[in-house]
């Protein structure tokens, strides 16, 4: 093994030691959260219809994961909407971004031709 090698690996196995148990069984709980995936494709975020379509099937996730976290778990929890509104409200800023796409999209969808000219001969 070369120095650099040898360098290399010691620095590896301090990392590794370093890191906190704590901070391991956090990753290790986020990584075991309970995920459902919520589509849009099929909807039109442009229109107030579509948005509320996906605000009820954000709404029905959150539901599902609460029900899924509480089941792994084995306890129910004492307020079940509280752990669905803290959900939701994770979710809104997807929603917002997801609604904002769609309508850069519509506008750019808009303006998709150009005039060509000769004033800038």
């Amino acid at each position: 093994m070369t120095a650099i090698g040898a360098v290399m690996a010691l620095f590896a196995a301090t990392v590794l030691v370093a890191v906190p148990a704590s901070a391991m069984r956090q990753a290790a709980s986020v990584a075991a959260q309970p995920t459902r995936f919520v589509g849009y494709d099929d909807l039109d975020l442009t229109r107030p219809a579509g948005v509320a379509a996906l605000v009820q099937r954000t709404k029905k996730a959150a539901r599902a994961v609460c029900r899924m976290q509480a089941k792994a778990a084995k306890r129910p929890y004492a307020r079940p909407s509280t752990c669905i509104r803290k959900t939701f409200a994770e979710s809104v800023r997807q929603i917002d971004r997801a609604v904002a796409r769609a309508q850069d999209r519509a506008r750019y969808a808009e303006q998709s031709g150009f005039d060509v000219s000769t004033d800038a001969l």
